[in-house]
């Protein structure tokens, strides 16, 4: 099977946080069953091409990437849909219509809020079926904290709304399986879950160090839905209780003011400097051995539409508590490793009886090392596959390229009246198709 993948996630901020990730490995699975990988990218993005087609290669055997040339000006929530977005997207439908794919992927389908990424929608041009990852609604759900203002809500309202050309959905977790079917009203959803890399499964519970301070990990970015500021909370009361000397590092991509509005918070809670260890970026390489140092991995958020970094911290054979929402439960799966993440005493109590009770250490650490490799790439890979083939079988055969083409030029000449007949003229020959040895 032939299928496009979108890329402009690898060109955004996604590319270092959880959808990157996520991203990156699934289509990783999806070459090891054998699938042929188009993917891509966006030349007109800023940024280093050259070192992300290097590392989509070096991870991804076989992936051929090709270029196409968008006009966007901005993110959606600085300029709304502009005519230049509306050109760009038909643009697009013709590159995917050219490549003449099995079925089209966006592997990304909300990354335009703030950047001039154009994410791909079925069009004319494009007649086979046209599929979407979904991650979560988190903006749709918790607006005062994602929405701010007029334009960001109108901008997230518009996204969500041209969801609907998709033919079919494929969701990270059932958790987000159940937000697709309940704000889109659609049934045609499949729940891929997630994966653990084998070479992260770790096969034996993580030694502890006797003597040395407890360490706490948290992993991922710092905005308001991750909820970090509670694991503060709980380890201001796990000190007035009694527990041993801890460390709480945090890990990740995230701005240095939050950073220092969480070592703000710290201090006014009366921790001591040394309790927090804002270590900042990672890289991904990085990972199995910063799991491995720590004692205890705490993933706190409102709201997550999978958890990968609970998965990971359980395949490293470290202990984790997780909060009770969102996809969180479905990958621990362990009661008693859940808190209400809104109860920063519930989460102090869980710490303390972690730090007290070492058998009790011990079986939160075996759970996650049976329970981790429940969880593979190659079956996500094979429901995708299974999803999009049982689509494909209902989809009518494309038209012929000659006729995408016409079809296309028809649809961006009718929304580029700004446009010059010689900027249009230009933009469509960028676009134009290449031969397959071409970008």
């Amino acid at each position: 099977m032939k299928l496009w993948l979108d890329g402009q996630c690898f060109q955004s901020g996604s590319r270092r946080r959880g959808i990157g990730r996520y991203a990156l490995s699934w289509i990783r699975a999806l070459a090891g069953e054998g699938a042929e990988l188009v993917l891509s990218l966006n030349a007109a993005i800023p940024g280093d091409l050259g070192a992300i087609e290097e590392q989509l290669r070096r991870d991804v055997p076989g992936l051929s990437i090709r270029h196409w040339h968008g006009i966007a000006e901005a993110g959606l929530a600085f300029t709304g849909a502009t005519e230049r977005r509306r050109v760009s997207e038909r643009v697009l439908d013709l590159h995917v219509g050219a490549i003449a794919p099995d079925a089209a992927i966006c592997l990304s389908p909300f990354e335009s809020m703030s950047q001039p990424i154009v994410p791909f929608r079925p069009g004319p041009a494009f007649a086979r079926p046209g599929l979407a990852i979904l991650y979560d609604f988190i903006p749709h759900r918790m607006p005062d904290d994602y929405l701010k203002t007029a334009k960001d809500r109108a901008a997230y309202a518009g996204l969500v709304k041209s969801l609907r050309v998709f033919d079919g959905f494929l969701a990270i977790s059932a958790f987000a399986a159940a937000e697709t079917r309940a704000i889109l009203g659609t049934g045609s959803v499949t729940n891929l879950s997630a994966g653990i890399a084998p070479d992260w499964l770790a096969g034996t519970v993580k030694p502890r160090q006797p003597g040395a301070p407890f360490t706490l990990l948290y992993v991922g970015a710092l905005d308001p839905r991750k909820n970090v500021g509670s694991c503060l909370e709980a380890l201001q009361r796990v000190r007035q209780q009694g527990g041993p000397p801890f460390r709480f590092e945090v890990h990740g991509a995230y701005a240095v003011e939050e950073g220092e509005a969480l070592r703000g918070q710290a201090r006014r809670l009366g921790l001591a400097e040394e309790d927090l260890v804002l270590a900042g970026p990672f890289r991904d390489e990085d990972l199995v051995s910063i799991y491995r140092r720590a004692d205890l991995v705490i993933q706190p958020s409102l709201m997550e539409g999978f958890g990968l970094t609970a998965l990971e911290a359980m395949a490293c054979g470290v202990p984790v508590l997780a909060a009770r929402a969102g996809a969180l439960p479905e990958v621990v799966g362990l009661d008693e490793a859940l808190f209400d993440p809104r109860d920063p005493a519930e989460l102090a109590g869980r710490i303390l009886a972690l730090m007290r009770d070492p058998d009790l250490w011990e079986r939160h650490a075996r759970h996650g090392l049976a329970r981790a490799p429940e969880f593979t790439w190659t079956r996500s890979a094979r429901e995708g596959l299974a999803a999009i083939g049982a689509i494909a079988a209902r989809k009518p055969a494309p038209p012929s390229v000659q006729a995408e083409e016409d079809a296309l030029f028809e649809a961006v000449v009718a929304e580029a009246e700004t446009l010059s007949h010689g900027n249009l003229a230009r933009l469509l020959a960028l676009n134009a198709p290449k031969d397959p040895g071409g970008r």
